[in-house]
């Protein structure tokens, strides 16, 4: 199981960027931002929300962002019995078609891998290690969460920092007479560059979730694959499909006002702003939004 799940997510990491290029997206000096009126006793609760579910990346909270998809999602579960596999990846991409996140065509090359496997920590610790470079950028903190996670599922994602259009990642990019990457131009409010989630891996226990529900797994799934949230087993005590697996308290069946109130936030706000600003914005938009709902 570990080794064919283990070559089935060698997809993940084999194949070529080919995203065409185009001319990057040069930002002036200034960003004014829509105007975002909040109202109510959410603010506060809203930004730990967002807190814990937010990183801000390698890079640091003054120059780093949040990290996204900016291409379609292809999905492939793996693992289970057929028949169960193709019912989870209808009902995660149901999940996804109700964000309003493009799902890829059929028979497309998979960018995010869901693996259910009968031994999860062995999986991890073998993913771990063999993609320790491509997923993991080497970063030994971060293979010791994977491996170590003992929640009913984990992930990762792998990230890059391309131009904020759509053009090839920046060290790509280089000077035709000096042969160094081009830097293009920032500001204290935005950067040329974008950070976007390319892979995501999303590991199953089996043994673990034989007693959730259909559609509550799919939701939770679904979210994980879209936030590249660190991978923990506590969770803020907000309504969110994120307390699936707390051992106490009614679990949701599925998304909850919460959780698309964040991730139609983090899908909405732009792509160049730096990290504090996205986040600022996340927290306003995702206030307003369940403000709104009655």
């Amino acid at each position: 199981m570990i080794v064919s799940a283990i070559v089935a997510a060698a997809l993940l990491v084999a194949q070529p960027d080919q995203t065409p290029p185009t001319p990057p997206v040069q930002q002036g000096p200034t960003v004014a931002l829509d105007d975002i009126v909040v109202t109510g006793p959410n603010q506060a609760a809203v930004e730990t929300f967002v807190g814990r579910l937010t990183d801000p990346g390698r890079r640091g909270a003054n120059r780093g962002q949040i990290a996204r998809w900016g291409e379609p999602l292809c999905l492939r579960v793996i693992g289970g019995v057929h028949e169960d596999n193709e019912r989870l990846t209808a009902a995660i991409e149901a999940v996804f078609v109700s964000l309003n996140i493009r799902v890829d065509r059929p028979r497309c090359r998979p960018n995010a891998m869901v693996v259910i496997a009968d031994d999860a920590p062995g999986f991890a610790q073998v993913f771990a290690a063999r993609y320790r470079n491509r997923f993991f950028q080497n970063q030994r903190q971060e293979q010791s969460e994977f491996v170590a996670a003992s929640a009913p599922v984990r992930w990762e994602h792998r990230t890059r920092v391309g131009s904020a259009g759509r053009s090839p990642l920046i060290d790509e990019r280089v000077s035709r007479t000096s042969g160094e990457p081009i830097e293009l131009p920032d500001s204290r409010i935005t950067q040329s560059t974008a950070e976007r989630i390319e892979r995501a891996v999303v590991v199953v226990d089996a043994d673990q979730v034989d007693v959730v529900r259909l559609d509550a797994l799919a939701a939770y799934i679904a979210f994980v694959t879209l936030v590249d949230a660190p991978v923990q087993a506590s969770w803020p005590g907000q309504d969110s499909i994120l307390n699936l697996f707390a051992v106490s308290g009614k679990a949701p069946c599925g998304l909850t006002d919460w959780d698309r109130a964040f991730i139609e936030g983090l899908y909405s706000i732009r792509t160049d702003l730096l990290f504090a600003m996205q986040r600022t914005e996340l927290e306003l938009r995702m206030a307003a939004r369940l403000n709104a709902t009655p």
